[in-house]
């Protein structure tokens, strides 16, 4: 797994701090992007759901800990957007451009509605209607415009980040 891995996992804890703090004031449209989840969506579309499920983790890890939500919400909803976004390497359609935004568009929508249905069940009321219209639909626009930048940036960090082969000369 190497140098990758580990700076993967610090910048998935860097950027659930960032979220939570430096982010979330910013709105475009009524939402702010979810840094984590983009992360984690396009992480695991370059480098596979097992190496995405840890990154999950660390980011849910640092978004639970500066968060009012039940702790261990967020780590349990990324690692389950990972095994979402994962679903693609055993699909055909992998390779198809379209297969970011779409695994962002699932991803956004399973989370969230996820994360409503758990807050409901640990015994916070929850406005299904209004957070579905307020929340849910200005992040999946969110989500989808910041996707192509999250997966640029994952890709460059993935291909700059390799080891060089050894060579005889």
């Amino acid at each position: 797994m190497g140098a990758i891995f580990t700076i993967s996992l610090v910048l998935a804890f860097l950027m659930g701090i960032a979220q939570s703090s430096l982010i979330s004031p910013m709105r475009l449209g009524g939402a702010s992007p979810d840094l984590v989840l983009l992360f984690v969506v396009a992480y695991v579309l370059v480098r596979g759901a097992v190496e995405g499920a840890f990154v999950a983790l660390v980011g849910g890890l640092a978004l639970d800990f500066t968060s009012g939500g039940p702790f261990g919400l967020s780590i349990v909803l990324l690692i389950f957007v990972a095994w979402i976004a994962g679903l693609g390497e055993m699909n055909i359609f992998r390779t198809a451009g379209i297969w970011p935004y779409l695994a962002v568009i699932v991803a956004t929508v399973a989370y969230n509605i996820m994360f409503l249905l758990l807050l409901q069940i640990t015994g916070r009321n929850v406005l299904w209607g209004p957070m579905l219209w307020r929340v849910l639909a200005p992040s999946l626009v969110v989500n989808a415009l910041f996707m192509p930048l999250m997966y640029i940036l994952v890709r460059w960090l993935c291909s700059h980040m390799r080891p060089k082969p050894v060579e005889w000369e």
